[in-house]
């Protein structure tokens, strides 16, 4: 049975002929941080809000002294809301320390999956969208890989749509910079990196 990881072969060549490598302990190691990375990211969006609840989002809003509103149960025939459900998972593995001039840095491997749902009209459920990914995590620039680097990794990266090259030194869209921790940044950008694209694709989906 040949190997499911065999295209990223090549680029890990390219890293171990143009850097210096400091391997992980032993094996690869993965990643498990607590509080995970979508807490972090929920603690980090409401830094700035109020932790006291002091007014209502409704319309319009209800008073203290009568805030109960009846909700009678709707029916898919009266409104059928709840159509598409979307889950996945993410493990990320700590392969090993890159050294490039006087820049050190983390290479990571992200092995990505999610699925989304659909119920149609008569409650049945179905498999809209079902994907996975294999992402390698190598920063680019000042805190990473030279370019001439990432333009050979870029060259050597096969199996378009199953695994993927990725700089996680990007500016995380939700935390920003304030994720000091490499390795917290490279989980964060392989979670929005490959969910969010992928919500996209099937909201502009038909209901079957």
């Amino acid at each position: 049975m040949p190997n499911p990881l065999s295209p990223i072969t090549p680029a890990l060549e390219v890293l171990g002929e143009k850097l210096n490598i400091v391997p992980a302990t032993r094996t690869a190691v993965e990643d498990l941080q607590h509080p995970d990375k979508d807490e972090i990211d929920d603690v980090l969006v409401r830094r700035d809000m109020e932790k006291e609840v002091t007014a209502f989002a409704e319309t319009s809003e209800p008073s203290t002294s009568n805030i109960y509103r009846a909700t009678p149960p709707l029916g898919r025939t009266e409104c059928h809301l709840f159509r598409f459900f979307i889950d996945g998972s993410l493990r990320t593995c700590f392969l090993a320390t890159g050294i490039e001039g006087n820049r050190n840095f983390p290479i990571e491997l992200a092995q990505i999956g999610a699925s989304v749902v659909v119920r149609d009209s008569y409650g049945r459920l179905n498999i809209l969208k079902n994907n996975h990914k294999v992402i390698l995590l190598v920063p680019k620039g000042a805190r990473g890989v030279s370019d001439t680097v990432w333009n050979q990794l870029k060259q050597v990266q096969v199996a378009q749509g199953f695994f993927e090259i990725v700089d996680f030194d990007l500016t995380d869209i939700i935390s920003g910079d304030t994720k000091k921790d490499p390795r917290d940044k490279a989980g964060g950008q392989a979670i929005r990196g490959y969910l969010k694209p992928l919500a996209k694709r099937w909201q502009a989906t038909p209901d079957s």
